[in-house]
């Protein structure tokens, strides 16, 4: 029981929650916009899964704000970013 709960704690620590990916209705996040939120290669993304979806009418166009967990080789180097936790 050790081992699993070891595992998943090694699996959850590379998982980054990523804030405010913005996108017009009717699209969906997808590796490129993750990818252009983290400033990084496609490739470097491992997956990913929509955490929550908001609506944002701050402006005079509708937008979706998401909130992604993404799995993302060398995830450390992109906890400077306010947005990514």
């Amino acid at each position: 029981m050790d081992s699993l709960f070891s595992f998943i704690l090694l699996v959850m620590e590379k998982l980054l929650r990523i804030h405010q990916i913005r996108c017009k209705i009717g699209h969906v996040p997808d590796k490129e916009d993750i990818a252009k939120k983290l400033r990084c290669h496609e490739n470097d993304i491992l997956s990913f899964e929509i955490e929550k979806e908001s609506l944002d009418a701050r402006k005079d166009e509708l937008n979706f704000s998401y909130t992604v967990l993404a799995q993302v080789k060398n995830a450390s180097k992109y906890l400077k970013n306010r947005d990514i936790t």
